[in-house]
């Protein structure tokens, strides 16, 4: 999810070289709040800091939403393959913790354009619903967020600020660009969320997740062998559930084979029990045993 930029301590800078783990240490003795943004490869991760503690970890790709630390080893696999750019921004502890409830937050609506809102309308239902949440208004790489609690607004997130202000200028003058679309997005504030940094070992995740990276790049001919076998599970699925089946085989495949690891008996169990489970809300029973059953078939052969 684009956020406002809040103030710039380092913009658009190579994450590559940068020990992360080693990073988080320095920000947490530091008392930082804000967020460090990821703007990598195959999606965008957001890493959220509140007076020192990591209570925020969040990475988005085309398809799905990962938190905690399933999305730092996704933000470590990218910068440590020299795929991501890091920026960091400062803000108040009071708007840190708002970040990090947004990112966390249930999306309500999206992608609406703001010439077709009746924005009088909403705003009487977000006071008499005492709605807690934002407003979030996007025009290409302008955004900010309007803020309310309790169906009262709190206030305006805007780029280059570090805590929330009173004024709506800059909000009318993004909304009136062109393209501009509003998402509504509901959450929950919680004062003291959880320090992943005292709850995990991010030196050892890091560790695994370089060594995952460097057999990957090691690997003589290794990536044909897998978009091979991706390829058959995909146009399996596509053939006995369509779109939707490629989609979901997609997703599944991701999960269980994140970053190049190695296949192997327990892992397409694995991925065959997910896939079941995923796209059994989509199609029948019978329908996904048979292709489960083809899969199998067909993978055993790749590697005969």
């Amino acid at each position: 999810m684009m956020l406002p930029r809040g103030v710039p301590v380092k913009e658009k800078a190579e994450a590559a070289g940068v020990d992360l783990p080693r990073m988080f240490d320095r920000l947490h003795s530091r008392r930082f709040s804000g967020y460090l943004r990821f703007d990598a490869a195959r999606g965008v991760g957001n890493v959220v800091f509140d007076r020192g503690r990591l209570v925020g970890a969040f990475f988005e790709d085309a398809r799905t939403r990962f938190r905690g630390l399933d999305a730092l080893a996704r933000i470590f696999a990218q910068s440590l393959a020299g795929e991501a750019a890091l920026s960091v921004y400062r803000l108040d502890s009071a708007l840190a913790e708002r970040v990090n409830a947004l990112l966390s937050g249930r999306v309500l609506a999206s992608n609406k354009e703001v010439g077709r809102i009746d924005f009088a309308a909403i705003l009487n239902r977000l006071k008499s619903a005492r709605f807690t949440g934002c407003l979030r208004v996007v025009a290409g790489e302008r955004v900010v967020l309007i803020l309310y609690r309790d169906g009262t607004p709190e206030g305006f997130f805007h780029d280059g600020s570090a805590a929330l202000s009173a004024t709506a200028e800059v909000s009318d003058s993004v909304a009136r660009l062109p393209g501009a679309k509003v998402d509504l997005v509901a959450f929950e504030v919680l004062k003291e969320a959880p320090d992943i940094l005292t709850s995990a070992d991010l030196s050892q995740l890091w560790k695994r997740t370089e060594e995952l990276v460097n057999a990957r790049r090691g690997k003589d001919g290794g990536g044909s062998n897998r978009d091979e076998l991706l390829a058959i599970l995909r146009t399996t699925a596509g053939a006995h559930l369509g779109q939707e089946g490629i989609s979901l085989a997609e997703k599944e495949f991701e999960q269980v084979f994140f970053l190049g690891a190695p296949w192997g008996k327990e892992r397409m169990i694995r991925f065959y029990e997910r896939l079941a489970r995923s796209a059994g809300s989509t199609a029948g029973k019978t329908s996904v045993q048979e292709m489960i059953k083809e899969m199998q078939r067909r993978v055993k052969t790749l590697f005969e």
